[in-house]
């Protein structure tokens, strides 16, 4: 379930602030509409140059430069343009999204918001950036940064998708009520997902477990889900057409309005959890899991959560961890996570030699050092800071006409097991242009 948001990697985060009307790129004299849906793929941004508090300009490919000589600045500075890649995950009613920006040659990564949007003339001419937990006025200086075109009603009444097509309507949803059937509207960082195993399939008695801030769901709700080849029934009502997401095959997500439940499976092929968050993925609310241990009364082969003392197949023994004054965990904290996926950016890219090398499938521990460095496989990559709900930790290692950039993000569940784990190994080939290669793994 991490791996969405994190793809996110890296998974996000922040608050909320109020729109501001931009004039000079929409063009004509349309009165301004705010709150209007933004970007529906990061593809949009390409030949935009947009004005946060440092200066983005994004290229084709996923590719930009960044530059913020401005004192006092909370971005980091950059006195001339340095080159980066970035990925745009939107919410599933466009009305906000996640900007991630990896910047190698000074070893960053920014998590941004984008939200509030206002158009003119139908395009984007600015919005809200929350960065850290602030708010800053943003504005699109050139390019044409076009919409998505989003119609149609806003509750996902029956058997079909949502009006909006292939993604997920128009407009804030809400659950569906009871002796409804649901379809999952397909958005376009997912496909439609194979049938769930039959190791998975059945019916189970499961609790809300991991609760986040903002939850929906209290702690300790007990809930009857029966999982079938494409659907997932709960409360006298039926969804249907599960997705995966950024080609993760470990989980089949299906959508009712505002939510999304996330079925996962273990190593074994059982049930591991239902993860809910709001449909998009961000952000995460907590999991139904097997408190019991007793599995599913529908396939004697599923065992399922029961045997999952963490957050997912491979993390039992990991035990309830401690955190420091700082946010990090104390030392000696243990946890093993299994990878789920792999992306590589350029596709087709080899890898460098100093990149640790993960299967698919494996198992990885990870150890916080007596130095409060995350480490693994012969890896040590120091604590760098606590965001909200995530430890991130940082390497950068200068070569020969190259940098190299290792980030580990792990999810904290407070007072718990870490859940999730992203990490992302980037190459900056220093020549013009700039060449850079991302390597990210997805642990759950």
């Amino acid at each position: 379930m991490f791996t969405k948001r994190i793809y996110s990697s890296f998974r996000t985060i922040l608050p909320l602030a109020a729109a501001l009307f931009f004039a000079g790129c929409g063009g004509g004299d349309e009165s301004p509409v705010n709150n209007a849906p933004g970007p529906a793929v990061y593809t949009a941004f390409a030949g935009v140059t947009v004005n946060i508090n440092p200066t983005l300009s994004f290229l084709n490919n996923g590719q930009l430069t960044y530059l913020n000589s401005a004192a006092g600045s909370a971005f980091p500075a950059a006195a001339s343009a340095i080159a980066g890649t970035y990925t745009y995950t939107p919410a599933a009613d466009y009305l906000s999204g996640t900007l991630v920006v990896n910047l190698p040659g000074i070893g960053q990564v920014l998590n941004m918001t984008f939200q509030s949007f206002t158009t003119q003339g139908g395009n984007v001419t600015g919005f809200t950036t929350v960065y850290n937990g602030q708010s800053y006025n943003s504005n699109v200086t050139s390019g044409t940064l076009t919409p998505a075109a989003v119609t149609g009603s806003t509750t996902n009444t029956g058997g079909g998708s949502s009006s909006g097509g292939s993604s997920s309507g128009g407009g804030t949803t809400t659950p569906t009520t009871p002796g409804t059937t649901v379809t999952t509207p397909v958005a376009a960082n997912e496909a439609l997902a194979p049938d769930i195993p039959t190791t998975m399939q059945g019916t189970y008695n499961l609790t809300f477990d991991y609760v986040q801030t903002g939850s929906p769901i209290a702690a300790g709700t007990q809930k009857t889900f029966v999982i079938g080849a494409k659907t997932l029934a709960f409360d006298n009502k039926t969804l249907t057409g599960p997705v995966h997401r950024n080609q993760n095959p470990y989980e089949w997500i299906f959508k009712d309005g505002d939510l999304e439940y996330q079925v996962s499976i273990t190593n074994a092929g059982g049930l591991n959890e239902i993860n809910v968050g709001k449909t998009g993925g961000t952000p995460w609310y907590g999991q139904y899991r097997n408190l019991s241990g007793s599995g599913s009364s529908g396939s004697g082969s599923n065992t399922g959560s029961g045997s999952s003392t963490g957050s997912g197949g491979s993390t039992s023994g990991n035990g309830t961890a401690s955190f420091a004054s700082n946010g990090n965990f104390v030392a000696g904290t243990s946890f093993t996570h299994k990878v789920l996926s792999m992306t590589i950016e350029p596709a087709g890219s080899s890898a460098p030699s100093t990149f640790p090398a993960l299967a698919i499938d494996e198992s990885v521990t990870f150890t916080i050092g007596s130095d409060g460095s995350l480490q693994f496989k012969g890896n040590s990559y120091p604590f760098k800071a606590r965001e909200g709900n995530f430890n991130l930790y940082q390497l950068t290692v200068a070569g020969a006409g190259y940098n190299d950039n290792f980030i580990a993000t792990v999810a904290l569940q407070p007072g718990d097991a870490p859940a999730r784990v992203v990490l992302s190994f980037g190459r900056v080939t220093i020549s013009l242009p700039p060449v850079i290669t991302t390597y990210t793994y997805a642990l759950d």
